[in-house]
């Protein structure tokens, strides 16, 4: 009986160990969730703060070649009242300020980062997810 009683407790001893144990794993993976949301929240600021200033720039450079193009349609009415204003050059410069186009930059760099941003978050996802089943440094 007391034999019995012995292998109890120490059953229950090594139960209360393993239960220790991952409680300390879970404690350390709600940790570095946590610091991984606030390098996530702090990346996604910096990238959009990023984005904003790309997208002002290329604003203000659509402006300026807007203006540009605009101010040599006024010139061609200008002189169309002194001369004629060949039809194919008030074409050129109306063609010119409706392909003021910064699309094409914008898809290629938001690809790129989008491609890098999901390869990073599916090879954390599979750490994580082995971590689990395996040690804490198989990561």
């Amino acid at each position: 009986m007391i034999s019995d009683l012995e292998q109890k407790r120490r059953r229950a001893q090594r139960d209360a160990d393993k239960m220790r144990h991952q409680l300390e794993l879970s404690t350390q993976l709600l940790e570095d969730l946590q610091k991984e949301t606030e390098q996530f929240k702090a990346n996604k600021a910096r990238l959009l703060e990023e984005a904003k200033e790309r997208a002002n720039t290329l604003i203000e450079q659509s402006k300026d070649d807007a203006d540009k193009i605009l101010s040599e349609i006024r010139e061609l009415q200008l002189r169309s009242k002194q001369s004629t204003v060949k039809e194919h050059e008030m074409i050129e410069k109306k063609t010119a300020l409706t392909d003021l186009k910064h699309e094409q930059a914008l898809k290629k760099k938001q690809g790129a980062s989008q491609r890098k941003s999901e390869e990073g978050a599916a090879s954390r996802t599979k750490c994580r997810s082995s971590f689990i089943w395996t040690t804490r440094n198989a990561c």
